[in-house]
């Protein structure tokens, strides 16, 4: 999601430092860490483990399954391999090292596999074995304890986490074998997920996409560097088994999500990712933009924009009427039930215009109309458990940032499923929340996500 620049419009967030949010007291249930007992079959946590060929879209489910349950409050990793991989060996290797009749690289694969597996059962609560041993990887990998890849919310590894991706190929059943060994016998319930394409120009167009992100193939030209993916794909082939075993609980995701097959797969977590993966698209090129309504002549219910929100309407219609014309997809305009965003989107020239009840904006409960100096003055006490944690404080009969993110789920599975580009006009803690989704943030910094006046992400 990129910002967007107009004479009228200000997009430049990144001056705005993060501050306390003012009237924004919105959020303490209990800890959204792990769903209530009686949600799962199981309180056993939850490792999902990557399966498939190169270029068939693992990294893309691993990042957006961990935004997902992160944006809930659900503490979830994210361990790559192939991040291990590049911390010791750096970014230069050759197609070679892939080869399965390496015997060199075939022990310092599996070497790498072991630390990363290690690190699962650290995020996990586990204390495991250093499984590195005293050779060159050896030393990188347990000198300073392997790296974890993801967001910057994964700074405390034996966190006691409840989802763990592991995202590798994992093509040879013996490693499967072991992996799914080590972890239940550590008390940790496996679901596998195998990426699988069988539409050659998706793989075409997947291997294009992932070369042109993969550090590895900075310094190729584009042919170089697709013949050397394909290269290394065919390797992998040499010992990918797909996954076959009934018992395993496995998740088939084929064609980039074009069917959805399912083996014994149950309980509250696992069922949210299927859940999940039915509403995402892959490699989906479309613009999400965000903005509060104009400014008003009042707060009163059914106030309308005041001069300066008449203003900002008129400079949005004649920005999102270039956008329009710009893009291929066309525009869907999403706004609350108040009456100043419908008049923020009356410029706006577009066929669909869809008011949502989702968006209202969050409840401040006894806290409504107040400011941060009257809260902390009539409600010391509440005032301090916010301070203590603004995202899962809720105020006396109002809302949460966590129970906001809840009540936009079904928006967020929405703009999942959308294939039009979307305008989305509403409250700026309804924003916030939004952005965060969309931008992976960590959830303890959505409450203090700036968002200025007259502006559009």
């Amino acid at each position: 999601m990129s910002e967007r620049t107009d004479p009228q419009i200000q997009t430049d967030i990144s001056s705005t430092s993060p501050k306390q949010p003012v009237n924004s007291f919105c959020s303490s249930v209990p800890s959204a860490s792990h769903p209530p007992p009686n949600c799962t079959s199981s309180n056993l946590p939850l490792a999902i483990i990557l399966v498939g060929l190169p270029a068939r879209g693992k990294s893309f489910l691993a990042r957006h399954i961990s935004k997902y349950f992160r944006w809930l409050g659900i503490k979830t990793t994210t361990l790559a391999v192939a991040h291990y991989r590049r911390q010791v060996f750096g970014t230069a290797l050759e197609s070679s090292y892939y080869d399965p009749n390496n015997p060199t690289s075939v022990n310092h694969r599996k070497a790498l596999h072991k630390a990363a597996l290690n690190d699962l059962l650290i995020w996990f609560g586990v204390e495991g074995r250093r499984a590195m041993s005293p050779d060159p990887v050896g030393s990188a990998g347990s000198s300073t304890g392997s790296p974890v890849s993801g967001s910057s919310t994964n700074n405390n590894q034996n966190s006691n986490g409840l989802i763990g991706i592991l995202d590798a190929a994992n093509t040879d059943p013996e490693r499967r074998k072991v992996i799914y060994e080590t972890l239940t016998a550590a008390g940790v319930r496996v679901l596998f997920l195998e990426a699988i394409c069988e539409d050659k120009s998706m793989v075409d167009e997947n291997i294009r996409h992932s070369q042109m992100y993969s550090p590895e193939f900075n310094n190729k030209s584009a042919a170089e560097a697709v013949a050397e993916y394909k290269l290394r794909i065919e390797f992998y082939e040499k010992t990918y088994v797909t996954m076959s075993d009934p018992q395993h609980s496995t998740i088939k995701w084929i064609n980039n999500g074009e069917r959805i097959e399912l083996y014994n797969v149950n309980g509250y977590l696992p069922t949210r990712v299927v859940y999940y993966l039915m509403n995402i698209h892959y490699n989906e090129r479309r613009s999400i933009f965000l903005c509060q309504s104009g400014g008003k002549s009042g707060n009163a219910v059914g106030s309308e924009l005041n001069s300066n929100g008449k203003l900002f309407s008129q400079s949005l219609g004649k920005f999102m009427s270039q956008e329009i014309s710009l893009s291929d997809a066309p525009l869907t305009v999403w706004i609350d039930t108040e009456v100043t965003t419908a008049q923020t989107a009356a410029n706006i020239p577009v066929v669909a215009l869809s008011s949502r009840p989702q968006l209202t904006q969050i409840s401040q409960g006894d806290f409504d109309g107040l400011t941060e100096a009257e809260i902390s003055v009539k409600f010391p006490q509440e005032y301090i458990r916010h301070s203590t944690d603004p995202y899962n404080y809720r105020p006396p009969r109002g809302e949460s940032y966590h129970d906001l993110a809840v009540r936009l789920e079904n928006v967020i599975m929405e703009i999942e499923r959308a294939k039009s580009d979307i305008l989305i006009i509403a409250h700026e803690s309804v924003l916030r929340c939004l952005y965060g989704y969309l931008m992976d943030i960590s959830d303890s910094l959505i409450p203090f996500v700036p968002l200025p006046a007259n502006s559009l992400l």
